[in-house]
């Protein structure tokens, strides 16, 4: 269902960069403004549509229809995440698309794992997330045998945590 969401939001860009109006209403005495089906924005959504394939089309309009059904506070954090992704540079961008695609590809048990993971992650108060982050910026720099004892060494520091007996 997630994994869902996530391609609802990033078809749904497309479709949201056309509905977006190109330009404010006018106040009285100033210059006409442009319509909708004459600003530039419109014609490049319009021309990135056209490019499209008929799945492709009949995937948007799928995923259009599944948001517009969603509640409007539900609608309003997708536009959110959507003007946060369009704000990223062009290499974040595809980069986040890259892990996004390659998380698409795993098997499900494996995503339910990293759900998890996150979910714990965010779970972590916001000093050890920091603390977190950091100390996962540094494996990159390591070579693959002690880049993987160091990510087992966090994950029980952060993440094992004693479980409580139940008596």
């Amino acid at each position: 269902m997630k994994t869902s969401r996530i391609l609802l939001i990033l078809t749904a860009a497309l479709l949201l960069a056309a509905g977006q109006p190109a330009t404010a209403t006018a106040p009285p005495g100033s210059k006409p403004q442009l319509t909708d089906t004459e600003s530039p924005a419109f014609r490049q959504a319009l021309k990135r549509w056209q490019q499209l394939t008929p799945e492709q089309k009949e995937l948007l309009r799928k995923r259009y229809r599944q948001f517009k059904q969603l509640p409007p506070e539900r609608q309003q954090q997708i536009r959110k995440r959507l003007q946060w992704l369009r704000r990223l540079p062009p290499e974040k961008r595809r980069q986040l698309l890259k892990r996004f695609e390659r998380f698409r590809r795993l098997p499900p048990e494996q995503k339910e794992k990293l759900r998890r993971l996150y979910r714990r992650f965010r779970s972590l108060p916001p000093e050890q997330r920091r603390e977190l982050r950091k100390e996962l910026r540094q494996l990159r720099n390591l070579p693959p045998e002690q880049r993987l004892q160091r990510r087992q060494e966090l994950h029980r520091r952060y993440f094992n945590r004693p479980r409580r007996s139940h008596r």
